[in-house]
């Protein structure tokens, strides 16, 4: 597959994944380095096993260097690694979401690792995201997957109604209010302003879609647009006129919206591509889940693909850097990155991986790695992502609950981002 990906996606390719020579660590005294993770290795899922299997293996080939997982919980990772930056207890490797590199930089908790990253043959195989660059273009984040958000769909449900899978959004809605019955959801967001994750990466690409800015090019809102209100109308309608999504759903997080699909009671739910495997396992459906991008109004004009990941990164004031360089090299070679995608259903950070005979098995792989290349979301991502979505999603909770009309909710969401964009 020939990916040509572009800003989102083209992502500063260029730096290989080989971060130290195999000679940049001497024999030394045993050592224990420690990652900050959301994911616990000793879980029995796809994801956990296959993190276990990263550093099982790292040890093995590194015998000198221990991996000690500290969990916490994925939301607060971020504002962790903050305070202990300015407490001086930060780890040696740490998990940070691609969004929230930028507030890191900013901060200057993250060690460049420009000096460190080497070519690799083939060049150009690792992908690296453009929010893991500062002003110079230096880079001070990996990557060690990637994920495409999109739309989960059950393909059992519409094969046994005799429907096709919808082009735009209406007929999206369509379909959930005729199979969205016998205690399914017919739309599964998830609008909650704390956890509106799934919700906002369903919200951003079909609002473009439709013709909306949301963030201009100087960094303010325009948040009260012709094509925003006409998008809170249409949530609001889902909720109270075609009924295919209940009211407390709507308010519902992102991880509370995933039980449905866990559980097979949904039709359709915004999910990205690393929560496809799991779902499939753990609601026993298999591929009766598949994917599908987000649809706008008008068939012709796709959503863009918006394409985020979880990256490794290493603090300032990392006591083994060395170290846990080796890790992050480990982490993203070729051979940890096809395991993972076989394994665990991960997008691979290795544009050869997506050639492989083995992705054969994971269709979804190349559908995300596609779509995403054809037509990658190009928008003005704030410093703090995590502001922008939470005053969105509660402007979609003043409309759902029907306390404001859209208008009234996006100007007032517009005036409280103005007062507090700045992280």
């Amino acid at each position: 597959m020939t990916l040509n990906l572009t800003r989102r996606l083209a992502l500063g390719i260029g730096l290989g994944a080989a971060l130290l020579a195999p000679n940049a660590l001497m024999a030394q005294a045993q050592k224990t380095i420690e990652l900050w993770t959301f994911l616990d290795p000793t879980q029995d899922n796809s994801r956990s096993k296959a993190l276990k299997h990263v550093i099982t293996t790292f040890e093995a080939a590194n015998p000198t260097i221990k991996v000690k997982a500290s969990v916490i919980q994925w939301q607060e990772i971020s504002p962790q690694l903050l305070r202990g930056a300015r407490a001086g207890r930060v780890p040696d490797v740490v998990m940070l979401y691609s969004p929230n590199l930028q507030t890191h930089i900013a901060a200057g908790t993250l060690s460049a690792l420009d000096d460190q990253l080497a070519k690799t043959t083939p060049a150009n195989d690792l992908v690296m995201f453009p929010e893991a660059k500062d002003a110079k273009g230096q880079n001070y984040a990996v990557p060690w997957e990637m994920r495409v958000h999109g739309v989960m769909y059950r393909k059992d449900l519409l094969d046994k109604a005799g429907l096709a899978v919808p082009k735009t959004l209406p007929e999206m809605v369509e379909v959930a209010g005729k199979l969205g019955a016998e205690g399914r959801i017919g739309m599964g967001l998830g609008f909650k302003s704390t956890n509106p994750d799934a919700g906002m990466a369903w919200f951003i690409p079909t609002a473009v879609a439709m013709g909306a800015k949301i963030i201009k090019d100087d960094g303010s809102p325009e948040f009260n647009s012709p094509q925003m209100v006409r998008l809170m109308s249409l949530i609001h309608d889902m909720v109270h006129k075609q009924k295919v999504m209940t009211l407390d759903a709507a308010l519902m997080g992102d991880s509370e919206v995933q039980q449905f699909a866990e559980g097979g009671r949904t039709v359709f739910i915004a999910k990205a591509t690393h929560r496809l495997q799991f779902i499939r396992e753990k609601s026993g459906l298999g591929d009766n889940y598949q994917m599908m991008e987000p649809l706008g109004l008008d068939p012709k004009v796709k959503a863009p693909a918006f394409v985020s990941g979880w990256t490794l990164g290493v603090p300032k004031a990392s006591p083994n850097r060395d170290a846990a360089l080796r890790l992050i090299a480990h982490w993203t070679s070729a051979e940890m990155q096809l395991f993972q995608a076989t394994e665990a259903g991960y997008l691979p950070v290795r544009r050869s991986i997506a050639t492989s005979p083995a992705m054969a098995k994971s269709p979804h792989i190349g559908w995300a790695l596609e779509y995403a290349a054809q037509n990658p979301l190009k928008f003005n991502w704030p410093d703090n992502p995590d502001f922008l979505n939470a005053t969105l999603a509660r402007a979609v909770e003043q409309v759902v609950s029907n306390k404001a009309t859209p208008a009234e909710a996006l100007a007032a969401a517009e005036k409280a981002y103005r007062a507090g964009a700045k992280p």
